[in-house]
C-alpha cells in the first residue's frame, strides 16, 4: 500500500510538473494554438492567397551553417523580379521567373527555373545570405551571394551571370552567413556589412566566452572590386555571432545607421555620425537569440520601428540561460519595438499581443490587404530540434487591425508554411498591386502564393537597384493626416532583401495629399497630382 502511494504520489507530482511547464512553455510540446478570431467588421479585409508552384527542394547537410539564402531580382529589367534561391552543400542555385497559367490566370501560374541557362550552376559550397544591386553602375541589376568560404559576385550581362569570388579575408574559424549593403561615404560605390558566426565545429552557443564568437566585418568599396576593410577605424568593431543585420535611417536624418540582430547578445543601433563613423547606442533588449529583423513604419508616424525574432516558448529557459551572470536577465521573447525619435524605442511586444509566441527565424512588414497598415509575417521551426522533426509550426501571419492590435491569420488567408522557414519574401509578381508572398524554406520545399487581390487601391513607387538609391525614404501623406513611411533597405528579414518597388496601401474612400521623395543626399522631390494604381519610376 505504501508503495502504491509512493507512486500515485511521484505520478501527481510529474503531471504537475508537465502541465506548468506545458503553461509555460507550450511551444515546447506543440504549437501553440492561437484561436484566428472572427475579426468582425474587419473579415471582409483579410487577404487570402493561392498556392502556386515553385519546384525547388532544398537540401540541408548537417553540421553546416547552410540557410537558404534569397534574392528578389529583375534579371532583364522588365518591371518583374525573378527570385533567387541559393542551394546547400553540392546543390545548385534556384532562380525563377513566374509564369502566369494556360489560362492566362496567374492562380494557377507557376515559377519556373531558369538558372542554368542564367549562369548559375553552384554545386560546391553552401549558399547563405544573398541580395540584389547594380553593383558595376552599367544599368542592369547583379547579385552577392554569401557562401560558406567567401562572397560571390554575380555580374548580369543581358541576362547571364559571370561568378568571381570577391578578394575579402574573413578571419580564420569564421563563416561568412549573410549581408547587408550601403553607400557609406555617397560616392556611388556598393559598400558592404558582411555578418559572421564562429565556424560550427567551435560555436558553443553560449553568450559570455569569447572563444565562441566571430568578428563582423564593414567594407569600404574602393571601386574595381577592391575593398578596404574599415571595421575598426568606422566604429564599427563587433564580437559576436550575427544572424542579420540591415542599415535603415532610424532619426530621419538623411543617413543610414546599423541594426544589429545578434544571436546570444543584446539588439544594437549604431549610429551614423555623418563622418564615415559610427557610435553605438544604448541596448535595446535584454540578452536573447535573436535571429530575424523586419522593419517597417507600423504605427504611420513617419519613421520606422523594428521587430526581431527569437526563441520565444519552444524552449525552456532552463536550456537556454547557458553561462549567463545572474545579473544578466534573458530575454526569449519577439521584440516589437517602437520607434520614439532619437534613437529611443518602446517595447510594446506584449500590448500588441506578440509576447507568446514560438521558435522563429526570419521576418517581414508588408501591407497585404493594402489597407494602409503593415502586417507581419514570421516563418518557424528549428532544424536541430528533435519535436519540430516529427510535428513542424506553421509560421505566423498577422493582420493589423484599424485598432492598430496584430491578429493572426495565418490559416485563413491560407499562407501556412509547415518547413524549416529562413525568410518570407515579398513581391507583386503577377502585377495587380498586391503583395504576393514566397516562403523560402531550408531542408525542404519552398512555397509560393499568388495574393487573390481585393478593390483596395495603391500606389508604387519604383527605384532603380543600385547604390544611389539605397537609404531613400519615400513619405505618402494622405487627406487624413495620416503618413506612411518606407525606406530603400540592402538587406533585411534573413539573408535576404527586399523589393525595390515600394507598394503604398491606400485602403477606399481616403485621397492621397502628397508624395514626397528624400534621397540620401538631401535632396528632395514632391510627386503631384498621383493617381491611384499609378507606378511612378524614379530615375
Amino acid at each position: 500500500m505504501k508503495k502504491k502511494i509512493i507512486i500515485i504520489s511521484v505520478l501527481v507530482f510529474l503531471g504537475i510538473v508537465f502541465v506548468s511547464l506545458h503553461k509555460k512553455y507550450s511551444g515546447f510540446f506543440i504549437q501553440k494554438k492561437i484561436i484566428e478570431k472572427d475579426l468582425g467588421v474587419y473579415a471582409s479585409t483579410i487577404p487570402t492567397f493561392t498556392n502556386v508552384a515553385l519546384d525547388f527542394v532544398h537540401e540541408y547537410q548537417k553540421d553546416n551553417y547552410a540557410f537558404a539564402g534569397s534574392a528578389l531580382i529583375d534579371i532583364d529589367s522588365d518591371g518583374v523580379e525573378e527570385i533567387f534561391i541559393g542551394g546547400g552543400q553540392n546543390q545548385s542555385d534556384g532562380l525563377f521567373r513566374f509564369q502566369n497559367g494556360s489560362t492566362g490566370s496567374p492562380r494557377d501560374g507557376q515559377f519556373v527555373n531558369i538558372a542554368i541557362q542564367s549562369g548559375f550552376v553552384n554545386k560546391v559550397m553552401a549558399t547563405g545570405g544573398a541580395l540584389s544591386i547594380d553593383f558595376d553602375n552599367d544599368n542592369d541589376i547583379d547579385l552577392l551571394v554569401i557562401r560558406l568560404d567567401g562572397i560571390y559576385l554575380f555580374l548580369n550581362n543581358n541576362g547571364k551571370f559571370e561568378e568571381q569570388k570577391l578578394n575579402i579575408t574573413i578571419e580564420k574559424d569564421a563563416v561568412p552567413l549573410s549581408l547587408s549593403v550601403t553607400d557609406l561615404n555617397k560616392d556611388g560605390l556598393v559598400d558592404i556589412y558582411v555578418s559572421t558566426f564562429k565556424s560550427p565545429k567551435l560555436h558553443k552557443g553560449v553568450f559570455n566566452d569569447p572563444s565562441s564568437r566571430s568578428n563582423n566585418l564593414m567594407l569600404l568599396n574602393k571601386d574595381n572590386n577592391v575593398f578596404e576593410d574599415i571595421t575598426k577605424k568606422s566604429g564599427l568593431t563587433y564580437n559576436q555571432n550575427t544572424f542579420q543585420v540591415s542599415f535603415v535611417d532610424v532619426n530621419n536624418d538623411s543617413w543610414p545607421d546599423l541594426v544589429i540582430a545578434p544571436d546570444t547578445d543584446r539588439v544594437v543601433i549604431y549610429e551614423n555620425k555623418k563622418d564615415g563613423t559610427f557610435e553605438i547606442k544604448p541596448p535595446l533588449t535584454d540578452f536573447g537569440y535573436w535571429m530575424g529583423l523586419a522593419i517597417g513604419d507600423i504605427d504611420n508616424d513617419g519613421d520606422q520601428d523594428l521587430f526581431f525574432s527569437n526563441i520565444g516558448n519552444t524552449i525552456p529557459l532552463i536550456a537556454t540561460r547557458k553561462d549567463l551572470k545572474l545579473e544578466q536577465k534573458l530575454d526569449e521573447k519577439w521584440a516589437l519595438l517602437r520607434n520614439d525619435g532619437d534613437f529611443k524605442f518602446t517595447n510594446i511586444t506584449k500590448e500588441k499581443k506578440l509576447d507568446d509566441y514560438e521558435f522563429a527565424w526570419g521576418a517581414l512588414f508588408a501591407d497585404l490587404n493594402l489597407d494602409g497598415l503593415e502586417d507581419l509575417l514570421v516563418v518557424e521551426n528549428y532544424v536541430n530540434w528533435p519535436l519540430h522533426k516529427f510535428k513542424k509550426l506553421f509560421g505566423r501571419v498577422f493582420l493589423q487591425e484599424n485598432n492598430k492590435n496584430f491578429s493572426p491569420i495565418t490559416k485563413v488567408s491560407g499562407l501556412e508554411n509547415p518547413y524549416y522557414g529562413t525568410s518570407p519574401l515579398i513581391a507583386d509578381f503577377d502585377k495587380d498591386g498586391y503583395p504576393d508572398v514566397v516562403f523560402v524554406n531550408f531542408n525542404g520545399p519552398s512555397r509560393a502564393f499568388i495574393n487573390n487581390g481585393g478593390n483596395y487601391k495603391y500606389i508604387k513607387v519604383i527605384f532603380p537597384d543600385s547604390a544611389r538609391y539605397l537609404g531613400t525614404r519615400v513619405d505618402m501623406e494622405k487627406l487624413d493626416g495620416s503618413k506612411i513611411s518606407k525606406q530603400i533597405i540592402g538587406g533585411v528579414g534573413l539573408m535576404t532583401d527586399v523589393s525595390n518597388e515600394l507598394i503604398f496601401g491606400i485602403g477606399v474612400d481616403i485621397e492621397v495629399k502628397s508624395v514626397t521623395v528624400t534621397f540620401t543626399d538631401g535632396t528632395v522631390k514632391k510627386l503631384k497630382n498621383i493617381k491611384m494604381g499609378s507606378r511612378v519610376q524614379i530615375k
